[in-house]
């Protein structure tokens, strides 16, 4: 017996060592800059300074497409991962970025970064438009800025129209038109985004916490900012005072783009871990336990230890196994995208 227990110390230990690098994740600096952005403006803060982090951040949406080799993916920790944002984070830290940029007189850079706000959206196939019309509405914007050919602005209009038409808003497109092309638009940022929060016996699910009513209801009405919200002049004629109470159009809601995105490819793979762990860990304990129970009868201490030895060694396989979800989150994400008149 004296043998078994130290056997058993010995696979505390082990497990110790094998759980040692499922901890909280280290501070990502993709996720740093997009929570330095929003809480900058929050705040009232340098809008040079959150277009800058909000820049750097966008740079590193691009290795989206850049997976690694399918073993390193299947072994990766999840929580582990470069951050690099939920689609609905990516779309507003896109159109916030165009939105600093047309307000300092660079729509020409602005319209790269709100196309990428649409493709970014995981709902976007080819030939499709995002269902976020916050994006088309500045779009169009800053075509007519840079002089765009007709074509293209025309484009615009066209996604405008479809994004509105999936959104199932009250509004009219002439009515949006007006809003995108007035000389005095303002884009006013408020409101909460969405939370995350682990789930599952092993963390492997994500659960998204949002406003059930602002997911369940129409992005695009007439609506008026909170006092509070950081306000984005795009017109060379917008007032240069913060939101005052003048009724605009809602154009977005966090809450409502996150309730319509499906899970990812990935979540089928944290499904698996989460059985294979679970079955590891069960086994384990059954041949760790049949060891111990064995090693009491005189003759059979030797084929015990074997069976406790190989049990202690299955649980530890399986306490290696991270099978949790990224259930990380930009906190100072904005709720809702107001434009002014």
């Amino acid at each position: 017996m004296i043998a078994v227990a130290r056997l058993l110390t010995m696979a505390v230990a082990t497990c110790a060592l094998a759980c040692a690098h499922i901890d909280a994740p280290a501070v990502d600096p993709t996720l740093e800059r997009l929570e330095r952005a929003f809480a900058t403006l929050r705040a009232g803060g340098s809008h040079a300074r959150a277009r800058r982090d909000l820049e750097l951040a966008a740079r590193a949406f691009d290795e989206l497409a850049l997976p690694g080799a399918s073993l390193e993916e299947a072994l990766a920790s999840d929580p582990q991962k470069p951050y690099r944002g939920r689609p609905w984070e990516r779309a507003l830290a896109l159109t916030l970025l165009a939105a600093l940029d047309a307000e300092r007189g660079r729509c020409d850079l602005a319209v790269p970064s709100l196309k990428s706000a649409a493709l970014h959206d995981l709902r976007v196939q080819r030939d499709e438009a995002s269902d976020a019309p916050v994006i088309y509405l500045l779009l169009l914007r800053c075509l007519h800025e840079i002089d765009a050919p007709v074509d293209d602005v025309a484009r615009a209009r066209l996604e405008l129209e479809r994004s509105l038409a999936l959104d199932g808003g009250a509004l009219s497109i002439a009515e949006l038109e007006r809003a995108a092309l007035a000389p005095t638009l303002r884009l006013a940022f408020d409101g909460a985004g969405p939370t995350l929060e682990g789930a599952g016996r092993y963390g492997e699910a994500a659960v998204v916490h949002t406003d059930a009513v602002a997911a369940a209801a129409p992005q695009v009405a007439r609506a008026r900012p909170e006092r509070a919200a950081a306000v984005v002049r795009i017109g060379r004629d917008a007032p240069r005072s913060p939101a005052d109470d003048v009724e605009g159009v809602a154009l977005w809601a966090s809450a409502r783009q996150a309730s319509t995105v499906s899970g990812r490819p990935f979540d089928e793979v944290l499904r698996e871990r989460a059985a294979l762990k679970g079955d590891a860990q069960r086994e384990g304990e059954r041949l760790f336990a049949d060891g111990v129970r064995r090693a009491s009868t005189p003759g059979r201490q030797l084929g015990a230890l074997a069976t406790a030895a190989a049990g202690a060694g299955l649980f530890a396989a399986g306490a290696v196994v991270d099978a949790r979800a990224d259930a990380r989150y930009v906190e100072a994400l904005f709720g809702r995208v107001v434009a002014l008149p």
